[in-house]
């Protein structure tokens, strides 16, 4: 399984390892008994896009099965002859003899130079070595853009054509309120009206029947015919 797999194909990496990530300041983690490199190293920025998370700032903390891969990267990359990959071992070799930093690191040091080891050719194999965690570096980047674009950004562009979908729903149930309070104000207005003049209508039928009726009584009190 390659780095890339283990990282983005992991079902092991659950909630509970997000949140102790958004929760955890960065801290240098132990590693096992067989590890090549120093258990506190410091964690060098070598540069490198890094991923946009938003506005949240994530501290991470080394992860064990991150840190065994990439030693394993260098191992499987060790070059031939004598070089930092062998120093360190050698330093390894001596973590139970009690002896300061600078004694250990001279004594590994003075074991080696007897194989051809120097002092240019550790640093210059330190610096492969850099080169090739990188690489993965890099690679692991681009992974991480791939996948930020197929899950972040996506999910991310549907929840904004949603949100668009929301805004023009909410302006068409404003636009419908305000024609429903409208209308119903030109109905009440109509409606006022129109008992009014049926009001008045209605009085005017009485009026001018009571007219009539009146002059029918008149007629028929003063014209006298048989």
């Amino acid at each position: 399984m390659s780095l890339k797999d283990l990282i983005f194909n992991d079902s092991g990496k659950n909630k509970k390892d997000v949140d102790k990530a958004t929760k955890t300041q960065s801290q240098p983690s132990g590693q096992g008994d067989g590890a090549v490199f120093s258990p506190n190293p410091v964690q060098p920025n070598y540069g490198g896009s890094q991923p946009n998370y938003g506005n949240s700032q994530i501290n991470g903390v080394a992860d064990d099965k991150f840190v065994a891969m990439l030693e394993k990267i260098v191992a499987d990359n060790n070059q031939s002859g004598v070089d930092y990959f062998e120093f360190k071992e050698a330093l390894k070799n001596l973590a139970n003899i009690p002896m300061d930093e600078g004694t250990k690191i001279l004594t590994a040091y003075n074991i080696l130079r007897a194989q051809g080891c120097s002092k240019t050719l550790l640093l210059s194999s330190i610096d492969k070595y850099v080169e090739l965690i990188q690489n993965e570096q890099n690679a692991f980047n681009n992974e991480m853009a791939t996948k930020i674009q197929q899950t972040v950004s996506y999910k991310r562009t549907e929840a904004e054509k949603a949100q668009n979908e929301v805004n023009e729903l909410n302006a068409r149930i404003n636009e419908l309120n305000t024609f429903i309070i409208t209308s119903n104000q030109e109905a009440n207005n109509e409606e006022v009206k129109l008992k009014m003049a049926e009001a008045n209508f209605k009085q005017s039928v009485n009026k001018v029947i009571s007219v009539l009726t009146t002059d029918k009584e008149k007629i028929s009190n003063y014209i006298k015919e048989e």
